[in-house]
Formats: structure tokens, C-alpha cells, sequence
């Protein structure tokens, strides 16, 4: 009954001594507060700002049942498994484009997407693409790779598998959870290449969308009006003649001069300011993680000289 009292003194002696050490060592825990804060503010002078890029999509309206049927055939066509099982959504088809072989291979053949996307490869007094020289870092990573015997990948020039990599690793597409709205994003340090990469991404998987479906209609009628032309019963010609009419609806929607899978619903707009990396918060978080450590520091030492003394 008596000696709970005793542990709550001691508990508030330890908790004393706690703050005199580390307020005897307040200079030290201040320059390396200091120290750290002055390591992050170097780093900020000499990062790359990036800024992020939004595009966001929504499915065009009006669409038709017959319209979907069709647009799950290409799923195979275009070489993608995309989730739902039977009727595949544009939405999701075209999402899948975005970051696919079949537009990767598209944008290699704009040189100014190629100089955003691989800045460092080109030599511009040469005229030509060659493998940059790496930094110090790089130069350890080859010498620890090849002391531990790994493979090194070879460089090569921009290729539809590099511009893919450069995609997937970039480029984020997201779904919006309440509505059918698909967000593409990009952080970049040109905010202007940003918007053109997030434009041609979608116009091509737009494009590639029609092209496939412009084709299979195509190909569909031709077969339907010559198996009309061999029927002769009444059943079954009405049953070709609704399939006709169906797919030609279809083919003049993809030949229609208008969005053909999604509507840009805004943008692609950039940030007014950069969103990585965050001064402010960077800073902030200097100061907490240098002060703390310091604190560490302090009481580890001190706890190391306690045992030398015992």
C-alpha cells in the first residue's frame, strides 16, 4: 500500500535526470538539428522539381449494348486480359492501352516525347542517342554487380520496351471509386512535356480503340451481307439483317469524327507548383528527425559510460 508512492518519485527522479542530461547536451542536440536541417536545405537547392500532371477521362455517353460485344472481341485482338469477365468496358480497354506494347510503339515515333523521356541519352552536338555516362553512384552499382557476378543489362537506344518501362514506372492511371472517371497522372520535370505525353497517351489508345473496331465492323458486314446473300429463310435473314444493322451502326460510330471511346473530361493540367520534392515539409521533418536523433545519441552515450563506470 505504501511503496506505489516510492515508485512514482523514482519514475519522476528518472524522468528529472532524463531532462538534465539532455539539457546539458543541448548544444550538441542543437547543431545537429542544425547540421541536419543545413544537409536537407543544400539538397532542396540542387534537386529537380517536379510538377504533377492530371488528365482525367470519362466513358463517352450514349453507348450500346452492341457497341460493348464488339469491343470485347478486341480484348484478344490487342493481346490484353482485362478483368469482368464477358462484355469488357471501353473504359477498361482503353485504360489497359494506356500502358501497352501497342502505344509504347506509337510514341517512339515522335522525337519530342523521345527527348523528355530519355534527356540524358542524347547528344545533341552529335546528333544522336549513346549511352550517358554514369555518376558515382552508377559506378558503384556496376562494380558491386559485377564483383557479385550479376548480369548487366545492355543500353540501347529508345525502343517500344524502354518507352513501355517508362510508362509503367511514370505514368498512373487510377479509377475513381464513385464514379466511372479515370485519372492518368505524370510528375515531370517539364510540365510542358508532361501535358503532350498524357495528350498523345490518350489520343493514341483513342485511336488504336476505333482503328480495331473500324476493322472488325468492317470485316463483319462483309461477312453478313454475303451470307445474306445465300439465305433464303425468311428466319434466318432477319436474325442477319438486325446482326447488319447492328455492326453498321458500329462502324459508323468509329468513323464518326468525334471522341470514340472516352471523353477528356479535364485537363491534362500541371500543378502551379512542384509536388515533389516538398520544401516545407522536408524541412520540418529535418529538424524533428535531426532533433531526436541527437536525443538518441545523448542517452546512448550516457548509457555506455554508465556500464564502463559499473
Amino acid at each position: 500500500m505504501h511503496r506505489a508512492p516510492e515508485v512514482l518519485v523514482e519514475d519522476e527522479i528518472d524522468l528529472r535526470e532524463l531532462v538534465v542530461r539532455i539539457w546539458r547536451r543541448k548544444w550538441f542536440i542543437l547543431l545537429f538539428a542544425v547540421a541536419t536541417f543545413t544537409l536537407v536545405l543544400l539538397y532542396l537547392n540542387i534537386a529537380t522539381y517536379r510538377y504533377t500532371v492530371d488528365l482525367k477521362v470519362a466513358p463517352v455517353e450514349g453507348e450500346g449494348g452492341s457497341r460493348m460485344g464488339a469491343l470485347g472481341e478486341l480484348a484478344g485482338a490487342v493481346g490484353m486480359q482485362l478483368p469482368g469477365g464477358g462484355d469488357v468496358q471501353k473504359i477498361d480497354l482503353y485504360r489497359a492501352l494506356l500502358q501497352s506494347q501497342e502505344v509504347a510503339q506509337r510514341l517512339l515515333q515522335s522525337d519530342e516525347l523521345m527527348l523528355g523521356m530519355f534527356a540524358d541519352d542524347w547528344d545533341a552536338e552529335a546528333g544522336t542517342w549513346r549511352e550517358p555516362e554514369p555518376g558515382a553512384v552508377g559506378k558503384a552499382v556496376r562494380a558491386v554487380k559485377a564483383w557479385l557476378g550479376l548480369p548487366r543489362e545492355a543500353w540501347e537506344p529508345p525502343s517500344p520496351r524502354r518507352v513501355l518501362t517508362f510508362l509503367e514506372d511514370e505514368v498512373v492511371v487510377a479509377v475513381s471509386r464513385d464514379s466511372p472517371i479515370v485519372t492518368a497522372s505524370l510528375e515531370h520535370e517539364d510540365r510542358d512535356f508532361g501535358r503532350a505525353l498524357l495528350m498523345h497517351l490518350h489520343r493514341e489508345a483513342d485511336a488504336i480503340l476505333r482503328e480495331r473496331t473500324l476493322a472488325r465492323t468492317s470485316r463483319y458486314v462483309d461477312y453478313l451481307q454475303t451470307q445474306l446473300q445465300r439465305t433464303a429463310v425468311a428466319e434466318y435473314r432477319t436474325a442477319l439483317v438486325n446482326a447488319l444493322t447492328a455492326q453498321e451502326k458500329l462502324r459508323m460510330a468509329a468513323m464518326a469524327d468525334v471522341p470514340f471511346s472516352v471523353d477528356v473530361v479535364s485537363g491534362p493540367v500541371a500543378s502551379a507548383e512542384p509536388t515533389s520534392p516538398r520544401p516545407v515539409f522536408l524541412l520540418a521533418l529535418a529538424l524533428v528527425v535531426g532533433t531526436t536523433a541527437a536525443i538518441m545519441l545523448v542517452l546512448v552515450r550516457d548509457a555506455l559510460r554508465g556500464r564502463q563506470t559499473v
